[in-house]
């Protein structure tokens, strides 16, 4: 296939490859290419083939048919044929989402599944996707809608876990032009006009009035992003030694958070809690309870919140041995997060409780 020059095919191939240096991929390793058949991915897929010959890259491009419209069997073989003009292996994978509640969630995680499974099928050790700036926006006014914690505010990060987004620092209607500059076909998914779904109306309602503000609103939040995911960064290294100082393992059958022993397992003990600046006792919350097996998407801002006053009452009441519990307001406390697990706080700290799912493995 002919590359056609321009430019602004040239200013992005050198963004495009800073980005991967920036992230540590390697000349000649392995990646991943998710490509959907939008413009976004296309242009990314067609960026990556210009480098990949001077960086030794060895391509591989994977597609994911849901399943979820009538289109997507075109759309896979579209993919497929732009795969052959590049001469680049492609694998498509046709997965089922059941319908049901966070169908775009699911259907997420099943991608990324899908591509990691090949990433170690072809010996790849990075999967490149096609996230944009306007991606990243999006994202993260929809996480201040939901309450979001440093790592939401921090948005989708450019390189992390095997995963790199060399086209966060563009804009959609930038990457979009990039595609069309480098004749490259694509597909508009008719679901991304859909006002049903809350990105779409950011996209539609949201974004254009803060672009009158700010016409340059893609690149300034990136900008800003960068201090909040250092920011970020700086929180979970000190979230981690907070962790470490408060953890406490008890291997013995306990009797529980309202009996005279401790519970079996990990849990955050409440002395000395207070003295933890309060972002940090949040972030080292939330990264305790994942280890324990709470999905991260059951842990609301305000929940995490309340799971923190009651550790703070009890490290009070503890400091005071003379103080009633009733009233210090220091009592059993428990926070369902799921129906099958739920957070307990009390005398002996923070534990997380199974009432119908098997635990993790034991410390």
């Amino acid at each position: 296939m002919e590359a056609p020059r321009h430019p602004d095919i040239a200013r992005a191939l050198g963004d495009v490859g800073r980005a991967l240096t920036t992230a540590g991929v390697a000349d000649g390793a392995g990646v991943v290419v998710g490509c959907s058949g939008g413009a976004d991915s296309v242009a990314l897929l067609g960026l990556l083939w210009r480098l990949a010959g001077k960086r030794g890259w060895r391509l591989v491009v994977g597609h994911v048919d849901h399943g979820l419209r009538p289109e997507s069997v075109r759309e896979a073989q579209q993919v497929r044929e732009l795969c052959a003009a590049f001469e680049l292996p492609c694998e498509i994978t046709r997965i089922t989402v059941a319908p049901g509640p966070d169908l775009a969630a699911r259907a997420r995680d099943l991608r990324r599944e899908s591509l990691q499974e090949l990433g170690r099928r072809h010996a790849a050790s990075w999967i490149a996707l096609g996230h944009t700036a306007t991606d990243q926006v999006e994202t993260v006014l929809l996480n201040l809608t939901r309450g979001a914690g440093v790592d939401g505010l921090g948005g989708m990060s450019p390189a992390g876990d095997g995963v790199v987004r060399p086209l966060l620092g563009m804009s959609r209607a930038r990457v979009r032009d990039l595609a069309g500059r480098m004749q490259l076909p694509f597909v508009d998914d008719p679901s991304n006009d859909d006002r049903r779904h809350p990105r779409v109306r950011v996209r539609m309602e949201v974004l254009p009035q803060l672009r009158q503000l700010n016409p340059s609103l893609e690149q300034t939040v990136s900008e800003a992003l960068t201090q909040v995911r250092a920011a970020a960064d700086l929180v979970h290294d000190l979230a981690g030694v907070a962790l470490a100082n408060q953890l406490e393992v008890d291997v013995g059958a306990g009797s529980g958070p309202r009996g005279g022993q401790p519970p079996p397992g990990r849990r955050v003990r409440p002395q000395g809690w207070r003295a933890i600046p309060a972002v940090v006792r949040l972030q080292a919350l939330r990264d305790f309870c994942v280890r324990e097996g709470v999905d991260s998407g059951e842990l609301a801002v305000g929940a995490l919140r309340d799971v923190d006053a009651a550790l703070c009452e009890w490290d009070a009441h503890l400091e005071d041995a003379r103080r009633p519990a009733v009233s210090g307001g220091a009592r059993p406390r428990t926070f369902c997060v799921h129906p099958e697990r739920r957070l307990c706080v009390g005398r002996w700290g923070l534990h997380v409780e199974y009432t119908g799912a098997e635990a993790p493995d034991g410390p």
